[in-house]
């Protein structure tokens, strides 16, 4: 006998639970429907994308030159040999390049005083 109120209260317990879940998330369903992230004035300032492209600004993009930039010696290298200079002229020049330095703390009169 004991047996057969076990399974009835599980029973319950399942139909109560999928009434409680299926309401939770009709419920949740209806709210997201209902409410509305936007305000009334974000909404009128809001001004859709049009779905065209400016076609001549597109092929002037795609038909700008390359340019490959000279950061390391293996491109300057492989410069020199393809122009016939020297790869070690060509290294001096781009070591010539001034660096910028971040400035040094003066120290005061004051401070070194104990």
């Amino acid at each position: 006998m004991k047996k057969s109120t076990f399974k009835r209260d599980i029973l319950v317990l399942s139909i109560t639970l999928f009434i409680v879940i299926a309401s939770w998330i009709g419920f949740h369903i209806y709210n997201v429907a209902v409410t509305s992230t936007l305000d009334e004035t974000l909404t009128f300032q809001i001004v859709p994308i049009p779905g065209e492209f400016d076609m001549e600004t597109v092929n002037d993009v795609l038909s700008r030159k390359k340019v490959e930039p000279l950061f390391s010696e293996a491109v300057i290298q492989e410069q020199a040999s393809e122009s016939g200079e020297t790869s070690q002229q060509q290294i001096e020049e781009q070591e010539a390049i001034p660096t910028v330095e971040p400035p040094q703390p003066s120290v005061t009169q004051e401070e070194e005083a104990p």
